[in-house]
């Protein structure tokens, strides 16, 4: 019986080994793609972003090449790996690790969102974080920095307002859900009005909105009498599970990230060769086209991972890290990624959430299994 037992003690240290290998390269991948975080539009100003895009394309996205197969071979290996430990083999105890909850805390995740959200709003009407080339409270914007109220008509004006009201009354927590319900009519009012300038925020913004008509406010909100005929409503929202609200996020979030590394990585690559080449970022301007095509991969393999909820706590991790480190380095304010610290503070505290009341782990490991193993073990 000894003689098994460590065995299966030396088998399962080489599993693990090999396991923790890969996710190493999968955390070292996300590192190096730190500056596909800065957002191209905030950190390039018009002019640059035309002058950049009038230039052909890099060789390793054209034609084959050494490089860029292997790119595309390592990172395929990453991908291929993290479904098949996600849905093809029994999980680790790491795995397990990094799933479920922190009930200690989930508490705190719409207060978070609350918060980040509503002083995204007020600081973008104040034109508080602006995009390079402008300067502070001149230019008021539309829930990001990008999106300037000077390019609509005159008669949009009055957002300014609407929007610094809207931000305010996240912040005070007061009817969260009706304020989440008129937030989801804005982020499609700026859909209309900037077209595909505003999808490179458009489903975080969708996941932001329907977590909190789901959830309500949180902790520390107002509790007051509810509007008439609401009442039923508000029953069944509260019915609804926080796994129902976490996997909507999550989904909507990768496909977020998803979209920005083909719209901008993909099919602009120029954009974020010209931010490496004029930033002089270290080690990436060494190589900006072959930097370039990793961050693209890794920005959609995040997305994927995210959508699918697979290792999403390393992944927010590294990411909020990500953030956190180029608003130091690049000409960008703590604050302009605001409400994506937030989300992804709900994927440190809440996990990936799901639709079923029981998560694929745990169907992979029921009772039948649990028994066959321990009867394994101790033969």
């Amino acid at each position: 019986m000894i003689k098994n037992l460590s065995t299966l003690a030396v088998v399962n240290g080489r599993k693990s080994h090999r396991y923790f290998t890969l996710l190493a390269a999968y955390l070292f991948a996300l590192l190096t793609s730190f500056p596909a975080l800065a957002h191209e539009r905030w950190v390039l100003t018009p002019d640059q972003m035309q002058t950049l895009n009038s230039q052909p394309k890099p060789d390793i996205y054209t034609s084959f090449t050494l490089e860029g197969s292997v790119v595309l071979l390592f990172f395929g290996s990453i991908l291929a790996f993290l479904i098949y430990v996600h849905y093809f083999r029994h999980p680790d105890k790491w795995l397990l690790l990094f799933s479920g909850r922190m009930q200690r805390f989930v508490e705190w995740i719409q207060p978070l969102l609350r918060l980040t959200l509503g002083w995204t709003l007020i600081a973008a009407a104040l034109g508080l974080v602006p995009r390079l080339g402008n300067s502070a409270m001149s230019y008021p914007t539309f829930l990001a920095p990008d999106l300037e109220l000077a390019s609509l008509s005159p008669s949009w004006q009055w957002l300014v307002w609407a929007e610094m009201g809207l931000g305010f009354w996240f912040m005070s927590g007061l009817w969260t859900r009706i304020a989440a319900s008129v937030l989801l009519l804005a982020i499609h009012l700026a859909l209309a009005l900037y077209g595909e300038a505003f999808l490179a925020y458009y489903f975080t913004f969708l996941g932001i909105s329907l977590y909190l008509i789901i959830r309500g406010g949180g902790r520390g909100t107002m509790h007051t009498r509810t509007f008439f005929g609401l009442q039923p409503v508000l029953d069944w929202l509260d019915n609804l599970q926080m796994r129902h609200a976490q996997y909507i996020l999550r989904v909507l979030a990768g496909l977020n990230f998803i979209y920005l590394g083909v719209w901008f990585k993909v099919l602009q690559p120029n954009l974020a060769v010209g931010i490496i080449n004029i930033y002089e970022v270290p080690i990436l301007c060494e190589a900006p086209e072959c930097f370039t095509l990793i961050m693209a991969c890794i920005e959609i393999i995040a997305g994927i991972a995210i959508m699918a909820g697979i290792l999403i706590r390393p992944a927010a991790l590294f990411l909020f890290c990500g953030f956190v480190f180029f608003a130091t380095v690049l000409p960008e304010g703590y604050d302009a990624h605001l409400v994506f610290y937030g989300v992804l503070m709900a994927f440190l505290l809440g996990g990936p959430g799901r639709l079923t009341s029981t998560g694929i782990y745990q169907r992979k490991t029921s009772d039948n299994v649990l028994k066959r193993r321990i009867k394994t073990f101790i033969k």
